[in-house]
């Protein structure tokens, strides 16, 4: 990517930078995060999402179907819990127990 000058810009002003699975970018880390999903996608990762499902999901529109992905019911509730993430709570259990 171009590199102008972020830093004498605030990021809402950026504009888009590029785009990515149909979503706008505004800032290079944005699309670097959605390169590091998509990698940790390719390992098997546990991919464990705690807000911006659409954003996430138009970047990366694989990760719908992402058989090792979970999204928390409410997102202003950033405890991983049996109630916030039912779905995903046994195997995050699972794995983080096996350390």
């Amino acid at each position: 990517m171009s590199s102008p000058n972020f830093i004498d810009r605030p990021y809402n002003q950026l504009g888009v930078v590029g785009v990515v699975g149909g979503a706008n970018i505004s800032i290079p880390s944005q699309a670097y995060s959605f390169y590091l999903v998509q990698q940790a996608m390719k390992r098997n990762a546990l991919i464990i999402q705690m807000r911006s499902r659409r954003v996430w999901q138009n970047a990366i529109p694989e990760l719908s179907d992402y058989r090792h992905y979970y999204v928390f019911k409410n997102p202003q509730n950033p405890v991983v819990s049996e109630n916030n993430c039912p779905d995903g709570y046994p195997e995050i259990l699972k794995r983080l127990l096996k350390g």
